[in-house]
């Protein structure tokens, strides 16, 4: 039984690594914000910001 849970501790503390790794390295230096301006009917001022990546996954 302890080796179980210790097998299961040692998986799970693992995954949350590599998460959160990839997570804290991922700069998005590739990418960039689009900001598009336009009104609508009543005149009003619509600002659409849009995120652009050249790629899906930035190591």
């Amino acid at each position: 039984m302890k080796k179980f849970v210790l097998t299961s501790l040692a998986i799970v503390v693992v995954c949350a690594g590599v998460i959160s790794f990839i997570y804290f390295s991922n700069d998005h230096s590739e990418c960039e914000l689009a900001t598009e301006i336009t009104y609508n009917e009543n005149g009003e001022k619509v600002t659409t910001e849009t995120h652009i990546c050249k790629e899906k996954f930035n190591l």
